[in-house]
């Protein structure tokens, strides 16, 4: 795992193993840093007297590499993950006026998102790099959508409460904490498999294989089947 602002990027072992830092010679501060494989990050970041950029970095050595304008930045909010695309070649940005876009890791031109409403936020990618789970809250309740990217077609959305932890998608599973309640969603069609009320829930699930575990904030962590 890494942090998700500031300078520098630790690399924690999820094993056996110590922490460490990467280099940063040149003093980016990145706003937010995600995997894209088992050997590169990636993140928005700015050097001093710069403005902010999307960078790839090999964990492994090397200077960062940008690959967007100068002006670009994250689209999410900070408890959020990077919306890094399931084959690792593509990421959400904001480009210099706030408008989502999406970004080759190779350099190449944006693309607009289609049919993205104003005051959407795209949350994450689908588990087949199709679609985006985006997310508004003008007002309450809060919506969670799947928007197909071929299209701009909304294919479902789902009324949460305002959420207040990142919202899960993996293996075909959409998860959501909002205003207690942690539901869990089918990523094809939106449909709630279970609810539970677990209290506020203010970070990030994990699923490993049937399971999701879910840091409480009194401390423990419950882990419930997803079946």
């Amino acid at each position: 795992g890494l942090p998700v602002e500031g300078y520098p990027i630790f690399v924690h072992p999820t094993g056996p193993g110590e922490s460490r830092t990467l280099p940063n010679p040149d003093q980016i501060v990145y706003n937010l840093v995600g995997w894209q494989d088992a050997t590169h990050v990636v993140g928005f970041g700015q050097k001093s007297g710069d403005r902010s950029r999307g960078y790839v970095r090999d964990i492994n050595g090397g200077p960062p590499r940008p690959f967007t304008p100068e002006g670009v930045t994250a689209t999410v909010a900070r408890w959020w993950v990077l919306p890094i695309a399931p084959d690792g070649k593509r990421v959400i940005g904001a480009d210099e006026h706030a408008t989502p876009m999406i970004y080759s890791m190779d350099g190449a031109a944006p693309a607009p998102i289609p049919e993205l409403a104003a005051g959407e936020v795209p949350v994450q990618w689908t588990p087949d790099g199709r679609g985006l789970i985006v997310a508004h809250g003008e007002g309450l309740p809060w919506v969670v959508e799947r928007l197909d990217l071929s299209t701009g077609t909304p294919q479902w959305h789902r009324q949460t409460g305002s959420l207040t932890a990142s919202t899960l998608v993996h293996g075909g599973w959409v998860i959501t904490a909002a205003a207690g309640n942690l539901s869990a969603l089918r990523a094809g069609d939106g449909a709630i498999v279970w609810q539970r009320n677990l209290g506020t829930i203010e970070f990030r699930p994990a699923i490993d294989g049937d399971f999701l575990f879910v840091p409480l904030l009194e401390g423990p962590i419950a882990c419930l089947n997803l079946q």
